[in-house]
């Protein structure tokens, strides 16, 4: 057994159930409590619902719902508050054009939400990072869920936490989308 295993349980534990279940839904760290945001319940209906880890208690707990159902849309943290991007509010399986380009942000310690700038492009099935007081907004899919190719998008776009705007940038390669994303460690803007 390698040393990088020490001290780390051998198998996984059970913990308390959410209070809903939930697929295609978001989950973040936010000042150090978990929580599970939206998605869909075992019948296809998208959830507003968000609930978060009490550690003392053991349990979940249900906070203030989003402002709007979602499920499939970009999610991230960032200056202790959670951002959710993009997605689609109509249940599983519809072919159309259902994708929103909405933007909330939920601030953890007034159990609150308020709406942002939308994104320039309506989509679901993107993947959101934070880097640099910048949220960026990657791929996903304008159509609803499992899309052809063609349907896929290589847009990125990218909001500036201090002036609230998005902006276009350079695109992926590739259309991509239910892709994931994340920034592992950067070195200081002095460093470079």
């Amino acid at each position: 057994m390698s040393g990088d295993n020490v001290g780390l349980p051998r198998r996984w534990q059970m913990t308390a159930p959410m209070t809903h279940p939930r697929g295609r839904h978001a989950c973040v760290v936010a000042q150090g409590v978990v929580y599970a945001l939206g998605g869909v319940d075992v019948t296809g209906k998208v959830l507003s619902s968000v609930e978060r880890f009490n550690f003392d208690k053991r349990a979940w707990e249900v906070t203030c719902t989003m402002p709007e159902p979602r499920r499939d849309f970009g999610c991230v943290v960032a200056n202790g508050k959670v951002y959710v991007v993009g997605g689609a509010s109509t249940p599983l399986g519809m072919s159309e054009k259902a994708c929103t380009a909405s933007v909330f942000e939920y601030t953890p310690a007034s159990d609150t939400w308020q709406a942002l700038s939308p994104m320039r492009h309506a989509r679901q099935g993107l993947t959101c990072s934070h880097l640099h007081g910048k949220i960026y907004a990657l791929g996903g899919s304008d159509v609803d869920d499992i899309a052809p190719a063609a349907e896929r998008l290589r847009v990125v776009e990218r909001l500036d936490l201090d002036k609230l705007q998005w902006e276009e940038c350079a695109s992926m390669h590739m259309a991509r989308s239910h892709l994931g994303s994340g920034v592992v460690a950067m070195p200081a803007d002095n460093e470079s």
